[in-house]
């Protein structure tokens, strides 16, 4: 279910700078993908992913996480204070 987060960003992958998938928990039994970006914005990235039914919230200004509730999928978007990069990391229970 990833695959369609990921194809949404294709649109501004000319930024990606690095990306890494890795699990995390018990048993690797969560997914995770993070999607390094330079020269694109929060808000942007958050555009791309609204199209999907997301309930977003604010950590900080530079900070969001969403939840996408059909999918049982975690979505973070921060950006770097000292780098201005945008991080997006996708996670999905398996």
């Amino acid at each position: 279910m990833l695959e369609a987060y990921e194809q949404k960003l294709t649109s501004i992958s000319t930024y990606k700078v690095n990306e890494d998938h890795y699990a995390t928990a018990r048993n690797g039994q969560v997914y995770n993908f993070k999607i390094t970006y330079e020269s694109t914005t929060l808000d942007e990235v958050k555009n791309i992913l609204s199209e999907e039914k997301i309930n977003w919230r604010e950590v900080k200004k530079r900070h969001l996480i969403g939840y996408d509730l059909d999918d049982k999928i975690e979505i973070e978007i921060i950006r770097d204070i000292n780098t201005k990069a945008i991080i997006v990391i996708l996670e999905k229970d398996r």
